[in-house]
């Protein structure tokens, strides 16, 4: 991953492309390189605006937007701007769908772990795709009253939060 300028401005050109082929017009496209939470990898972030019909590009649940996360994926690679070896994450959203959906994710998460500290008692959560399943995974990881877990397969995978055993009272007399 030797030239962020020029991976930048190939998935920018790449998205404008699809817009032009799809015939959607009134768009605009930011495109930026970050830093992931761990440090070691970077997150490859397009942020698409769309004035007209912006669940045409989501799709139900996020899907066609996924999908085109993924041939956006597919072209940097074909092209060589990228390769799989790089620690790279693609990220696309349009008109802050994800960013909103994250938000949601994340005060359902707390919620639901709230209750299951409350009631010791397991919550299933309802299916999500991965990427989702992996927000889930990472927001309570560090949580020390639960834990979670990844069941079923796809397309109806989903997640357990459970309640740690408390070791608190071991060994006490």
């Amino acid at each position: 991953m030797e030239n962020t300028e020029k991976i930048l401005k190939t998935l920018e050109k790449n998205i404008t492309d699809i817009m032009d082929i799809m015939k959607i017009s009134k768009f605009n496209v930011q495109v930026e390189m970050l830093n992931n939470s761990d440090g070691e990898n970077k997150v490859l972030s397009a942020s698409i605006n769309v004035e007209e019909n912006p669940g045409m590009l989501i799709g139900e649940a996020g899907r066609t937007l996924f999908a085109l996360q993924h041939i956006l994926y597919l072209l940097l690679l074909g092209q060589k701007v990228i390769t799989g070896q790089d620690k790279l994450r693609l990220m696309i959203d349009i008109n802050d769908y994800n960013k909103s959906r994250i938000d949601k994710i994340h005060s359902m998460v707390m919620s639901f772990a709230k209750e299951v500290e409350t009631n010791h008692e397991p919550v299933i959560l309802e299916p999500m795709p991965a990427y989702e399943r992996r927000i889930v995974h990472m927001e309570l990881e560090n949580n020390p009253r639960v834990s979670t877990e990844s069941i079923g397969e796809e397309p109806r995978r989903r997640i357990v939060i459970r309640p740690k055993e408390s070791r608190s009272g071991a060994g006490l007399i």
